[in-house]
């Protein structure tokens, strides 16, 4: 048995896959554009903010200014020791559809995002629930166009990836991988056709629901104790056969989740076991894949070239590292990343292997994760 010969196979096999898959969701994925028509349901829009001083005022200001008019703002201070309050009131300028809710302690059992996020369902007034982060900017015709994404396509619960904004390199090698994860390896076409609970995703920076459904499905209370809480949410509501649609903030929508190598390890670190079913064996599983078919092409395109070069191994991995590049070029155009760090995919498994390390840690250590001051075990 030829073992280099399947390991190549398996490689091509895999990002050839990729490659059918992201290109069919570049053409197929729902992206925001401007309403075409008015509505004239009553939407709550609710944020959890815990120490969010360097976003709020923006992001309240944002949202205030939106052109569609049949909305309540209700932000929730989750105990903030920063300047959060302050800065909220200050964004909001006396609006009366701005309200300020004080969060109570928390409670056993459950995570201080799904506490905040239910007891901001239990202030909100609208048929429609956003559930949004204090660090998402929506421009002024975004909020019209997620309703018009939902009644397009019939949603029941409709969750956006927003435009990633990536500054440092700890973030655009890291950031992007968020996007590329759904554009790469899962058909948003079935995501909507088939009922399947393992056929869901979900970004809780961007959460849509009918207010009806989500009481249903049991809200935040049924996921108080899950840290992908948004994606067992989707979950839940595929579960009940309705209807899950993802949507690309398509820059109408963006973000900036981290600043730097700290917050991005520590971000992506307390997800990361969970989004496994926190199996440490699929985790490792899954980074040794990564490895393999991202990072051994162009170790092996370079070792073909020293000392002397092996024109077969040079095509052979030549091919692969195209293919890998192309994959998340793609995608990168596709969420509108940075295209040229599209060449940096090696040295992004590379940090997300890392990051998967740290997370092993804290699982095996009981050391972690936390996040905001609070443990997430």
């Amino acid at each position: 048995m030829n073992i280099a010969l399947i390991v190549w196979v398996l490689i091509y096999a895999s990002l050839g896959a990729m490659l059918i898959i992201v290109t069919f969701n570049s053409l197929s994925y729902p992206r925001l554009t401007p309403a075409r028509q008015s509505f004239q349901k009553k939407v709550s829009i609710l944020i959890p903010a815990r120490d969010e001083e360097a976003h709020i005022g923006e992001t309240i200001a944002n949202l205030l200014a939106q052109d569609y008019p049949h909305f309540e703002l209700v932000v929730l201070d989750d105990h903030s020791s920063d300047g959060t309050v302050q800065r909220a009131l200050e964004a909001a300028k006396g609006d009366p559809r701005f309200r300020l809710v004080k969060g109570k302690s928390l409670p056993t059992g459950w995570l201080g995002k799904t506490w905040a996020c239910h007891q901001l369902a239990q202030q909100a007034q609208g048929e429609i629930l956003i559930f949004t982060d204090a660090d998402v900017t929506w421009d002024r015709a975004s909020l019209g166009a997620a309703l018009q994404m939902t009644m397009d396509y019939r949603a029941d619960m409709l969750t956006i990836f927003p435009t990633q904004l990536t500054v440092s390199w700890a973030e655009r090698l890291t950031v992007p991988l968020m996007n590329f994860a759904i554009l790469a390896y899962l058909l948003e076409w079935l995501v909507r056709k088939l009922p399947a609970i393992s056929l869901a995703a979900a970004n809780g920076q961007v959460l849509l629901f009918q207010k009806e459904i989500y009481r249903e499905l049991g809200g935040h209370k049924r996921v108080r104790a899950e840290i992908i809480e948004d994606v067992k949410l989707a979950r839940q509501v595929k579960g009940l056969g309705y209807r899950l649609v993802i949507g690309l903030g398509h820059g109408m929508i963006k973000a900036r989740m981290y600043t730097g190598w700290k917050s991005v390890r520590e971000g992506f670190g307390k997800n990361i076991l969970a989004g496994y079913g926190n199996q440490p064996i699929f985790l490792l599983l899954s980074t040794l894949f990564h490895l393999l078919i991202f990072v051994y092409p162009w170790l092996a395109m370079i070792g073909a070239m020293i000392p002397e070069p092996d024109l077969d191994m040079l095509v052979r991995a030549g091919v692969a590292v195209a293919m890998g590049v192309g994959v998340r070029a793609i995608a990168a155009i596709t969420s509108r990343a940075i295209l040229i760090d599209a060449l940096w995919m090696p040295a992004s498994v590379i940090s997300m292997t890392l990051i998967a390390l740290q997370g092993l840690r804290w699982h095996f250590s009981r050391s972690g994760p936390h996040w905001k001051g609070r443990s997430l075990r």
